[in-house]
């Protein structure tokens, strides 16, 4: 009996032990529970759809993170205004007043983020940087080393010089099309380093196809205004843009070369694209394995920040006609707004085309100074009143074949020197007929002291190549220095720029001022056939900052 007795009262302890235990491990009924999912949008990555799984709830409520008012829906979507970790809370109140929490963390990251740095919401006009007080310039070519700029369009080349550059807009759109648009005027880049044909110039020209003429009549109206499209691929650092004509910044750098057509698709790297006050997009393109050309752009969301056009520098330039001692002076500057004539006798003018009366006969230094709120710039040119009568000249020859002679009659202009890289050449009335030189037209070199390069030149084509197996190998030149003695370089290249190379140079020395004297170059030692059809003269190379003047005239091979 007693053994019955304990084995019922050990069944009862260990029932009321598992219901104690079982209580605590439990909620008991009607106890609030919170809990939910998120999913979301495919289509769109700020919108969330929160399901709500609680249990014995009476009111919900919805704090998503983001700093806007709670909700109270069961099932609420929420879109939220910006990328961001956001921690989500529900809170699940029960009838009695009790309630239980759940968070969790959603990140909200945009698929097309960095295409949205190029492109925006929708579209993002891009232009060439107008401010270069940082040192940073829109333009630049260097070597690859780094240790090197060639030139910067803002440094060597003030920005006012190339007004049309900095006003064309590079839109690129989020659906991936992209506009160039030149804004109707368009800087022609010519000379020996552009595409353009010499006859238009390294100057701003209307975007009509017309004006769209490269060398040997090259087709560049694809470089005109037009629709394209565009690839950017953020992990690897590349912008592709893609349809014959498109290009960034400057028209003659493609895909790892320059060139002198248009392209059906360039490619850059991009060294940075950043979203700030003012947005930057620096792109590059490695030239061979050499050099490097770099560009700067920049967006504004307020256009109101956007720098004002940079003013272009004046450039003084002028003609002249003498009738007995009286001169009647033509300004044909650029962008001045006031003027300074210094005649050379003493006399001064601020007419902008004034006619001057010299009482002696002589040869007079004239110089106008044109003015404006980017400075001023200084023409020279020499006058000569009472001079000898001058000597006409043979007609020229531009044919190695029959002995080249650059003689500057009255009605041929095919032996004119045109000048680049800051350098004006072109035919003059000879300033100092004397000596050696009684020819009525010279070519003159006169190098800038605004604007200039340091591989300024000045340059002609042949008729043929010269052939040194046959043809004669030295040529004579007269040369005129002004103000400063220097080394001449002769430079005979197999083609206008870019196709240079081959080439071949010699120098000579001027050693004395104010008065023509003759240079032999000597390139006997060389014997390639057909090669060099290209020429070019250097006055002071490697010089720049000081204008100078310099003449030259007839030369021609000798034996």
């Amino acid at each position: 009996m007693l053994r019955i007795v304990n084995q019922r009262w050990l069944l009862t302890m260990l029932t009321i032990t598992f219901l104690v235990f079982s209580c605590d491990d439990e909620p008991e009924p009607g106890d609030v529970v919170a809990s939910f999912q998120l999913q979301k949008d495919p289509a769109d990555y700020a919108k969330v759809t929160f399901t709500n799984f609680s249990l014995n709830f009476k009111s919900l409520s919805w704090d998503f993170g983001d700093g806007t008012a709670a909700v109270t829906e069961e099932n609420p979507v929420h879109t939220y205004a910006a990328e961001g970790t956001y921690t989500v809370k529900l809170t699940a109140t029960g009838a009695n007043g009790t309630t239980a929490e759940k968070t969790e963390v959603v990140e909200i990251v945009d698929p097309q983020s960095e295409l949205k740095k190029l492109t925006g919401t929708t579209s993002k006009t891009w232009k060439l940087l107008r401010d270069v007080s940082t040192g940073k310039f829109p333009l630049v070519v260097g070597n690859q080393a780094r240790t090197q700029v060639y030139w910067a369009f803002g440094g060597a080349t003030p920005l006012g010089e190339r007004p049309c550059a900095l006003n064309d807009e590079f839109i690129f759109n989020i659906d991936g099309s992209y506009t160039y648009d030149s804004k109707g005027d368009v800087f022609a880049d010519a000379g020996d380093f552009g595409p353009w044909s010499n006859e238009i110039g390294s100057v701003c020209v209307e975007s009509v196809d017309e004006n769209f003429v490269g060398k040997n009549n090259a087709d560049l109206t694809a470089w005109n205004d037009g629709e394209h499209e565009f690839e950017y691929d953020p992990d690897n650092k590349k912008l592709t843009v893609s349809g014959l004509g498109a290009f960034i910044a400057l028209q003659k750098v493609a895909t790892g070369a320059e060139v002198v057509t248009p392209q059906e698709s360039v490619t850059y790297d991009v060294v940075r694209l950043v979203e700030s006050e003012v947005d930057t997009l620096i792109l590059e393109s490695l030239i061979g394995t050499a050099n490097y050309w770099r560009f700067v752009l920049v967006h504004y969301d307020n256009p109101a920040q956007e720098p004002p056009m940079p003013v272009a520098a004046p450039v003084a330039n002028f003609d002249f006609a003498i009738n007995g001692s009286s001169v009647t002076f033509t300004n044909s500057s650029s962008n001045g707004e006031t003027w300074d004539w210094d005649f050379g006798d003493g006399a001064h003018s601020t007419e902008k085309d004034p006619v001057h009366n010299y009482t002696t006969n002589n040869s007079f230094t004239v110089k106008l100074t044109a003015t404006n709120s980017a400075g001023s710039h200084t023409a020279t040119k020499i006058v000569t009143i009472g001079g000898a009568a001058c000597t006409p000249e043979e007609a020229a020859s531009l044919n190695p074949a029959t002995g080249i002679k650059f003689t500057l009659d009255t009605d041929n202009n095919k032996a004119v020197f045109g000048g680049f890289g800051g350098v004006a050449g072109g035919r003059v009335d000879n300033p100092y007929i004397k000596g050696i030189n009684q020819s009525c037209f010279v070519n003159q070199y006169h190098r800038v002291n605004s604007g200039c390069e340091v591989w300024g030149g000045a340059a002609v084509g042949l008729e043929t190549a010269i052939n040194f197996g046959t043809d004669k190998k030295k040529f004579k030149l007269k040369v005129y220095a002004v103000s400063k003695l220097t080394d001449v370089v002769l430079r005979l290249e197999k083609q206008a720029y870019p196709n240079a190379e081959p080439s071949a140079e010699r120098a000579a020395a001027i050693t004395s001022l104010g008065e023509w004297q003759e240079l032999t170059f000597d390139f006997s030692d060389i014997t390639d056939a057909n090669t060099y059809q290209n020429l070019v003269i250097y006055f002071d190379r490697g010089t720049c900052g000081e204008e100078v003047f310099y003449y030259f005239d007839d030369l021609q091979q000798v034996d």
